[in-house]
């Protein structure tokens, strides 16, 4: 069990692929994902005919697997006020089927917590946490991902981004602190990766709700994440940009 978080927390946060104990069944570590060498042989191992595109959608889904380690993270940050410290070398990585896909689950070994102290400016507090959990979990697999399938940066990203809106606008919705937090995480000028040209990614994905090619609201993404080349059927996503065009088209609507 994690010493730094109550059974309650524990519990809530098992519902996004925390787990407190390590199974039988094999397991890896995300440093592992910090390699070059490993990250290639994940994605030969579901890229299908290992065409370009196939082996970017098997890295995009990667990502999106990844993306429940920051809605862990932020989740203890906004909902308990708790930090978790940790070196990617310390948390495992497990693997499982369910429903026909390939989930990950998380587990974090001795965890130390930061907690949040009100003297001092919660916005920096927020933001150390930010910029630990990506420079020092997240982006390293960013960047080998880029390095061997060329994937575009901007769809990693906002791989995150739509997981971090969700948490923030349904599981966290009217909680204390949360509506502050999410306005923290999306500001422009919040969060700027090394790299990023002063650029916060998740101010960038942040856009308004529209209508979908189905007629329902959603937000839509500016990328395509590529799940649909792994879909037998080669269905698109309901917050797809190409899936809303075509829709539109369709139906003979133009999109201004």
């Amino acid at each position: 069990m994690y010493e730094g978080w109550s059974n309650e927390e524990i519990e809530e946060l098992k519902k996004y692929r925390l787990i407190d104990t390590i199974p039988a069944s094999s397991s890896f570590r995300l440093s592992d994902f910090h390699a070059s060498g490993y990250v290639r042989e994940r994605i030969a191992k579901s890229a299908g005919t290992g065409r370009i595109l196939e082996r970017q959608a098997a890295a995009s889904i990667l990502a999106k697997r990844l993306a429940f380690l920051a809605v862990i993270y932020f989740h203890s940050m906004t909902a308990f006020n708790k930090r978790p410290i940790l070196d990617a070398e310390k948390i495992y990585v497990i693997e499982h089927e369910k429903e026909g896909l390939r989930l990950l689950d998380f587990y974090f070994d001795q965890p130390s917590m930061m907690p949040y102290d009100e003297t001092i400016d919660r916005s920096i507090w927020l933001k150390e946490g930010w910029e630990y959990l990506f420079h020092g979990w997240l982006m390293p697999v960013f960047d080998v991902l880029k390095e061997e399938v060329r994937i575009s940066e901007n769809i990693l990203w906002e791989n995150t981004a739509v997981y971090l809106y969700w948490l923030y606008e349904t599981v966290l919705e009217g909680r204390p602190q949360a509506s502050q937090d999410f306005e923290e995480l999306i500001h422009s000028e919040a969060f700027q990766p090394k790299g990023k040209n002063g650029i916060n990614p998740f101010s960038k994905f942040f856009l308004p709700k529209s209508l979908n090619g189905e007629g329902k609201e959603v937000r839509m993404r500016k990328t395509c994440c590529l799940s649909y080349l792994s879909d037998e059927k080669g269905t698109r996503c309901q917050t797809c940009p190409l899936y809303c065009h075509n829709r539109n088209l369709e139906r003979g609507e133009r999109l201004e």
